[in-house]
């Protein structure tokens, strides 16, 4: 399996927890290492909630328990669909935030998106280089981190009026 991973490209696993060489928990553990989101579905007869547990803190995506029936197979699809539904749709969304974070550090003006307790969201290189700072240490900090003490009260002052309206205001030094 792992050799046909390597060759090939695949929307998910289905594995069982007894094979041959390697169990299920360890062939997820050998997949998350060369494929870390690749929808990973446990679908086993070896139904214990220690089998349970330990697939779902090794990352599995589902776990779904062999039962006697055809019935299964269709929950089992249907596990499938929504896995490889979710993967893509979360593929689409990292997409899109690139393309955002691309566009968001070709503005030259400073840019940045505040939640209403105060908190950076979101911040662009022109920003952090007028603050002397990175984007990183920027996003996820308060005002009061970034700008000096008058500045950010002033801007915490202004936030709220800023979000019910959606209007900027800027903000002279």
């Amino acid at each position: 399996g792992l050799a046909q991973l390597d060759d090939d490209a695949f929307d998910c696993i289905v594995a069982d927890y007894d094979m041959p060489g390697l169990n299920g928990l360890e062939f997820l553990e050998a997949v998350r290492e060369r494929h870390p989101d690749l929808p990973f579905i446990l679908f086993t007869g070896k139904g214990s909630e220690e089998v349970a547990s330990d697939a779902i803190s090794a990352g599995v995506t589902d776990y779904l328990q062999k039962e006697s029936g055809t019935d299964q197979y269709a929950v089992l699809a249907n596990r499938i669909s929504n896995a490889i539904d979710r993967h893509q749709s979360q593929l689409l969304v990292e997409r899109s935030e690139r393309r955002l974070r691309e566009i968001i550090h070709a503005v030259p003006h400073l840019l940045h998106v505040v939640a209403a307790d105060g908190t950076y969201l979101l911040a662009n290189e022109a920003l952090a280089t007028f603050h002397d700072t990175t984007v990183d240490a920027i996003e996820g900090s308060h005002v009061t981190a970034v700008l000096d003490a008058p500045a950010a009260d002033r801007f915490l002052e202004d936030l709220p009026a800023v979000i019910d309206s959606g209007t900027p205001r800027h903000m002279s030094a």
